[in-house]
This record gives C-alpha cells, structure tokens and sequence, in this order.
C-alpha cells in the first residue's frame, strides 16, 4: 500500500519528468532529496512509463520479450518444457532414472577398485620402507 511519503515522491518526480524529459535518474534524485523526498528506481521508471518517455518491455522488443518468444518458438516445437535459467538441471526424460543409479552403482565399483589398487600399492612402500 502507497504511503502519502511515497505518493508525494511519485508525484514529484512525474512533474520533474514533465518538466525536463529524459532526466538522468541520479538528476532527478538530487533534485528530489533537496525537496525531502527519497525516490527509488522504481518510482522513477513508472513515473517515465506513466508519461511515455520509456518503453513498456512487453512491447518495445526487450530481452524479456525476445525470451519469452524463444520460449513460445520451443513450447511450439513439441518440447515439453520452456527455457530455463542457467544453473537449472534439465528434467530427466522417464526411465532415465534407472539409468542414473546404474551409472552411479558402476562409478562407485571404479572408485573401490582405484581405493583397492592404491592401498596394495601403499602397502608395497610401507615394505620397502621398513626395509630399510
């Protein structure tokens, strides 16, 4: 809920905009503080929106909506998931999983066999070692 601080602060910097369109928002802060008003980003961006001096994202072509149309171009190819965020782990197709524990069952039998291998290798040393 807008407070009467926050509503004043809107309504600041929508006559400063009006005033001097395409203002820097560091400007446009200063100007603000001087009059006791604390503006944020946000203000800033939907007071320029409110007036036209800066385009709606969902219309101007932005990074958001180049990736929302890839998004639809990949939902429309038969995939069955959208674009996700880097970091995120693809979806496992079904029956993938067993395939999964396979491959992990048959990595922790490589490791044993490497742990086996080196501790008949370190017992060789200890025997050189202690015949000495």
């Amino acid at each position: 809920m807008a407070t009467d601080k926050g509503k004043a602060a809107f309504a600041f910097v929508k006559k400063y905009l009006e005033k001097k369109p395409g203002a820097p928002f560091a400007e446009v802060s200063k100007a603000a503080e001087k009059k006791g008003h604390k503006v944020w980003p946000i203000v800033y961006g939907r007071a320029q929106l409110l007036l036209g001096q800066a385009g709606d994202p969902k219309s101007k072509g932005s990074a958001g909506r180049k990736a929302g149309r890839s998004a639809k171009k990949v939902a429309t190819t038969g995939a069955t998931t959208g674009r996700r965020g880097p970091g995120r782990p693809r979806k496992s197709a079904p029956g993938g999983s067993s395939e999964a524990v396979e491959s992990l069952i048959s990595h922790i039998r490589e490791l044993e066999q490497e742990r086996d291998d080196l501790r008949e290798k370190l017992a060789q040393v200890r025997d050189l070692v202690g015949g000495l």
